[in-house]
């Protein structure tokens, strides 16, 4: 097949093609190219076609580093011209027979699998100017974005898009509107399923809007005001908020909680909380229908009502058939679907009033009262609480976290068993002064294990505090100074967090009760960031200068270079006995582990995630000690006072070694034995319910 049989234009097309690329082309040449193009089905696939192959064999040359770029000889041409005019599916029909529509022409571009030549991206080639402009137009973009948003966009939108108003009125486009009003946070939120109405949008965000809605299908929600008050939803329900001082309660309970001495009450504007009766009968004087009372108020009125009860306006919450105003400090509030509002006060004082009521009408609710408001009704029937009953209907309190209370459940268990020590790994409370044998109760520490005998001598900053009640906190001690704080996220709470050899992080504790019945057990969570030469998690071992081993009860870490978990107590005739994991099983790295070590006077068990990894005949620990001392974290010299480390010119390798690095959580020692069920059950996370009078059972 040749030229001749083809579309008379190819040739010419070609020809103008080959001049563009040589930039030879003179204007009228380009104007004819151009026409060619416009009009000619044929000449544009001819064209792609070209320009296809021109750019392939370009970057073919480019690949093999040929330095004449793009210098395409006559052979490629008439391989280009061949290609173009007679490739693929035949020859071009003439122009006076119908043209077949063209296939898509292949990609021009080079497949981006192909390694790019290196001198793309020196300094002086193109990419590396690219690539630079369009990370920075990137980032000058992302700025511009980030500056027109709202500083709490997701509140805004939820606000704007789910308003009650926004729905309602018919008011114009979300964006018109000025920017939203922010009044409280939301504080807690436990189970809560959002509402199913398709109409609803979930809130986004933890900021509280004025107009904002929350409708809750279940579970639990804490909005804490800026003012200090404190609202606990209970779904179903809904709820806006109407000002910053109260809200609208559609439908549910809530409980309000407003601090003692005017903290969380408003000040200044008075609202009397009623409106007019027509703005809730319709015409023909009967009372709007349910929907109607759940979706259409007005908001808190802001002018004095000469009529109230009170002069001075406090903490509101509006129902669709009553107002409820704090008088200090706790009420409950629920509203049914009909309409019918309870109001029950746990502590201090409410006025309860009916929509629409006059001032002689409302009543003043006490402490262990409650009052009712029925639909259509303007008297408050009033009661007492059924004795207590009211109080458990309410959920009063937020319940904690589940990770809180998932970690609450684990000390339990650990304190259940008797530990000797116990170490949670706290991070210091400000304020809170370390008393030996007492601890300060937080997230993590359950109640009623503790004692008191005598200060700690150690800063409280640097007190590592004993949960087990006998007052045997230790000491951290930072290898050199750090701006930052030694604590982490731990398995449970806070963790104490080790820089390993290079820092030389590590707890001493100067004395601790040790084993006299041949029995011992030791277990700590450990998150492992490296695997340090005789990286310790805890051990009554020491270790001193000359080589010359002092050794202890027990020693609980890595074994030398290949950090596979080992455990080693001393015999009573003073050898050593060890088990380990072996060197083909390193302890796994940048994960939570669990491991324990265990002697019941018959055997030295190694545990790691529950799993008896390594076990060896043992009848039992040198009794007693010859170290007083235990150390979190490194092993100690043979005084005990300080870690075990190499000095400047000494003849041994050991040198700045033993130290952890990572991790370490939950580490108690126990004084008997414990059973690998026991073990076992220490090594896996407790489902946690959260159960307390007057709270519900809620999982998060």
């Amino acid at each position: 097949m040749t030229g001749k049989s083809c579309n008379p234009h190819s040739t010419e097309v070609l020809e103008l093609v080959q001049a563009m690329m040589e930039d030879r082309l003179k204007p009228q040449g380009a104007a004819k190219l151009d026409d060619l193009l416009r009009e000619n089905e044929t000449a544009r696939w001819i064209y792609a076609q070209y320009m296809n192959l021109y750019a392939g064999l370009a970057w073919d040359r480019t690949l093999r580093k040929d330095e004449q770029f793009l210098n395409i000889d006559i052979g490629a041409h008439e391989l280009l011209r061949e290609r173009a005019i007679c490739a693929n599916s035949g020859t071009p029909a003439p122009d006076d027979e119908a043209v077949e529509q063209p296939g898509i022409p292949q990609n021009v571009l080079p497949s981006l699998s192909s390694a790019w030549p290196s001198k793309y991206f020196a300094s002086d080639g193109w990419a590396l100017p690219y690539m630079v402009a369009t990370v920075f137009m990137c980032l000058l973009l992302l700025g511009f974005w980030a500056y027109k948003l709202p500083s709490d966009r997701g509140s805004s939108i939820a606000s704007s898009d789910n308003s009650r108003r926004s729905t309602t009125t018919g008011e114009a486009s979300p964006h018109d509107r000025p920017a939203p009003v922010f009044v409280g946070r939301v504080t807690g939120i436990a189970g809560a399923k959002w509402s199913d109405d398709p109409d609803y949008v979930a809130p986004i965000g933890y900021r509280v809007a004025l107009g904002r809605q929350y409708k809750l299908k279940s579970g639990l929600m804490e909005i804490t005001y800026d003012s200090g008050a404190k609202v606990i939803l209970e779904g179903p329900c809904s709820y806006e908020i109407e000002s910053a001082r109260g809200g609208y309660l559609a439908l549910g309970k809530l409980v309000a909680k407003v601090g003692a001495g005017g903290e969380g009450r408003g000040a200044g504007e008075v609202a009397s909380g009623q409106r007019p009766v027509a703005s809730v009968k319709d015409e023909g004087g009967r009372m709007k229908d349910e929907a109607s009372l759940a979706t259409s108020h007005q908001p808190l009125a802001t002018v004095s009502n000469p009529k109230s009860l009170i002069p001075n306006p406090l903490f509101t919450v509006r129902t669709p058939t009553a107002v409820v105003t704090d008088l200090g400090t706790e009420f409950g509030v629920e509203v049914d679907q009909r309409g019918m509002t309870d109001a029950f006060v746990f502590v201090g004082s409410v006025r309860l009033a009916a929509i629409g009521a006059e001032g002689d009408e409302a009543a003043v609710l006490k402490a262990g009262h409650a009052g009712r408001v029925e639909r259509g009704a303007r008297r408050v029937v009033v009661g007492d609480d059924g004795e207590g009953e009211n109080t458990v209907q309410f959920v009063r309190s937020m319940p904690p976290p589940k990770s809180v209370r998932e970690s609450e459940a684990y000390a339990e268990l650990v304190l259940s068993l008797n530990p000797a020590v116990y170490y949670r790994m706290e991070r210091p409370k400000k304020g809170v002064e370390a008393k030996k044998g007492t601890v300060p109760f937080g997230a993590k520490h359950p109640q009623g294990r503790s004692g008191q005998r005598g200060l700690s001598p150690f800063p409280p900053e640097r007190v590592v505090l004993d949960s087990a009640g006998g007052g045997h906190h230790g000491e951290l001690r930072l290898g050199n100074d750090y701006g930052g704080s030694p604590y982490r996220r731990g398995r449970f709470g806070d963790a104490l967090w080790l820089r390993g050899p290079e820092a030389g992080d590590h707890v001493i504790v100067p004395d601790y009760p040790k084993t006299t019945d041949n029995q011992l057990t030791v277990s700590a969570w450990v998150y492992a960031t490296g695997r340090p030469k005789w990286g310790m998690i805890a051990a009554n071992w020491g270790h001193p200068q000359d080589g010359n081993h002092l050794t202890g009860q027990f020693m609980l870490g890595l074994f030398g270079k290949d950090g596979d978990l080992s455990g080693r107590v001393t015999r009573h005739d003073g050898q050593y006995v060890e088990a380990r994991e072996g060197a083909a099983r390193p302890f796994p790295l940048f994960v939570w582990q669990h491991a324990a070590l265990a002697v019941d006077g018959a055997a030295l068990r190694l545990y790691r995630n529950g799993e008896e990894v390594a076990s060896i005949p043992c009848d039992g620990v040198i009794l007693p000690s010859p170290l007083t001392s235990m150390a979190i974290g490194c092993k100690t010299d043979n005084t005990g006072l300080k870690a075990a480390s190499g000095e400047s010119g000494n003849a041994y390798s050991w040198q700045r070694e033993f130290f952890w690095q990572g991790r370490i959580d939950e580490l108690a020692v126990f004084n008997h034995a414990l059973s690998a069920k026991t073990i076992r059950r220490l090594s896996v996370v407790l489902p946690a319910p959260f159960s307390r009078e007057g709270d519900r059972i809620m999982e998060q």
